[in-house]
């Protein structure tokens, strides 16, 4: 119901403004261009938004959400993984197993729970999770 007060006010304005640059333009020999201009203005003023409602448009439906947001959750983790084994290459430590617990939320967020790193060496667990952090902003459990 809104919507529809919305487009009566704003189409109560544009015919508001035809009528002005009708007035003013009564006494121009552009009097039939201006007549037609202004007719063609309201027709599509009234015309597009109407259109718009019955927008037939192509909806994701659940499963197909579904499997947009396992994509685009894999592509997230994908990243952060590569980080995270680039960072730890620098440092020359050896990933044994690197594991991300995340979901997307409705608005396409990466929310991570936990992501849990294990290397072979355990006298650099505390720089790489400090080097981690530092790099990247995650918090990472490093065993």
């Amino acid at each position: 119901m809104d919507n529809l007060k919305v487009w009566m006010i704003s189409l109560c304005g544009a015919t508001a403004i035809t009528a002005i640059i009708k007035i003013i333009l009564s006494e121009s020999n552009l009097k039939k261009s201006v007549d037609v201009f202004c007719a063609i203005f309201i027709l599509f003023y009234t015309i597009i938004p109407i259109s718009t409602r019955f927008d037939n448009g192509y909806k994701l439906n659940s499963f197909e959400k579904y499997e947009a947001d396992i994509q685009l959750e894999d592509g997230y983790n994908r990243i952060i993984s590569e980080s995270i084994h680039n960072i730890c290459e620098n440092m020359a430590v050896e990933i044994i197993s690197l594991e991300i617990d995340s979901y997307v939320d409705e608005d396409n967020y990466l929310n991570i729970n936990k992501i849990t790193l294990n290397i072979d060496r355990d006298d650099m667990c505390i720089l790489v999770e400090d080097k981690i952090k530092i790099e990247s902003g995650l918090e990472v459990e490093v065993i």
